[in-house]
């Protein structure tokens, strides 16, 4: 029992840190739903970036391969003898050329060079693989489609896989992603954007071939993901812990005085309480309403009642005389509209067990700390004894008065006796 009393002390002690912790806890779980808030946009935007990937990939894949079917018509369609003239008034050539290509290379069985459009872009040896690739060209990195020709030889076409990205990008696609086109070396061969991706961003690569051998495409995301514990969220949380922390300080403060206020308290009280049981003047201290608000031991054993008994009665009171209850309840009400004589007035009560006692009563207003008035405070004196001692003096007093006029009666008598008797002797 003791060690639970004390368990239950300590718990109250310490509950200022309640809303601290219950703020703390609050906190906590904010934090954990925001973490998983950003995993889950971090999963979405991945998922979202690999459909934009994969998209972007099937349409350039489709461009490419158009591109190539496109080289392998071409290829079938040439004559067998071609010069540069020819080549750049076919209607095939110069629309790839508008479009996407930036060379067209005829090549016989020597691999030597038949025709090249255009002349200001200067002629190179064509790569011996028969296969789409990547060369360095003047212009930059520039990948190539070769197609055989029915007379023998081949047919080289350049494009920019800058120009290429330009054009198969959508532009909702640019305004998210940093779009690269990379080789398996990860040497860059086009790319929209920044060359550097930003920390907090995330990327997917996929690959290309078989349109483009050895070619990824890459998708970088433009905005990097700020944790939630960088956002407003964040700062509003931090303000709240601080507002929390500084009301559970003043809250901490404020009990800390209260206790102390409810020990001094507790102290005068009990230090009023001696001082009134050491009293032999009862006391009594009522509402404006006349109900009995507190009583001291002189009081209770004054009347014969127990304060248990007497606290929160109203009037008629237990102790008044059954005979004078109208002049008491007359007094009483002459006393609470504030007429009771400042130098007391006497009253006869009846104590529990029946018998009759005398009291002498002084009233006094009852102020709060406001200075308003809540009630009468009253002292009671026992003046029975005194009334007794009165009762007997007066009585001794008429008994010698008594005494006193039959002693003069005794003498006049005497006197007339003696005075009667001398002309009787004579």
């Amino acid at each position: 029992m003791a060690v639970s009393r004390r368990l239950l002390q300590m718990l109250k002690r310490a509950s200022w840190a309640l809303p601290l912790l219950l703020a703390l806890a609050f906190a906590a779980s904010v934090g954990v739903w925001l973490r998983l808030s950003d995993v889950r946009d971090l999963e979405e935007e991945r998922l979202t970036l690999i459909t934009d990937a994969l998209s972007l990939e099937a349409r350039i894949s489709d461009w490419l391969n158009a591109e190539h079917a496109a080289v392998d018509r071409l290829a079938q369609q040439l004559p067998g003898a071609v010069d540069d003239r020819m080549l750049l008034n076919h209607r095939a050539v110069a629309e790839g050329l508008r479009r996407l290509w930036v060379s067209a290379t005829v090549l016989d069985a020597n691999n030597r060079v038949i025709a090249h459009v255009p002349q200001q872009v200067p002629q190179a040896t064509a790569p011996s693989k028969e296969r789409s690739g990547v060369s360095l060209d003047e212009g930059g990195l520039t990948a190539h489609w070769s197609a055989a020709r029915p007379q023998g030889g081949r047919l080289v076409v350049r494009f920019a896989p800058s120009a290429l990205l330009r054009q198969t990008l959508p532009w909702w696609l640019a305004q998210k992603y940093d779009v690269r086109l990379v080789d398996g070396l990860g040497q860059r061969l086009a790319q929209t954007g920044d060359a550097i991706a930003l920390p907090g961003t995330q990327s997917y690569r996929v690959s290309v071939d078989p349109a483009m051998r050895e070619t990824w495409l890459e998708l970088n995301t433009r905005v990097p993901h700020r944790p939630w514990w960088y956002t407003l969220a964040a700062g509003l949380m931090g303000v709240f812990l601080l507002l929390s922390a500084l009301a559970s300080a003043m809250l901490r403060r404020q009990m800390r005085e209260v206790r102390r206020a409810e020990g001094e308290a507790r102290t005068e009280a009990a230090w009023r309480r001696a001082v009134e049981d050491s009293l032999t003047v009862g006391l009594r201290g009522r509402d404006l309403d006349g109900r009995l608000t507190h009583v001291n031991r002189a009081f209770c054993d004054l009347v014969g009642y127990g304060a248990e008994e007497l606290l929160g009665r109203l009037p008629p009171m237990p102790y008044w005389l059954p005979d004078e209850m109208a002049d008491s309840l007359r007094r009483h009400q002459r006393n609470m509209a504030g007429g009771a004589p400042r130098e007391g007035y006497e009253a006869r009560w009846m104590h529990r067990d029946g018998h009759e006692l005398d009291v002498m009563i002084f009233e006094a207003p009852l102020v709060d700390a406001n200075g308003v008035q809540i009630g009468w405070m009253g002292s009671i004196v026992d003046i029975s004894a005194r009334k007794q001692t009165e009762e007997r003096e007066r009585r001794r007093t008429e008994a010698l008065a008594h005494q006193a006029r039959l002693s003069t009666l005794g003498e006049v008598a005497s006197a007339l006796a003696h005075q009667l008797n001398q002309p009787l002797a004579a």
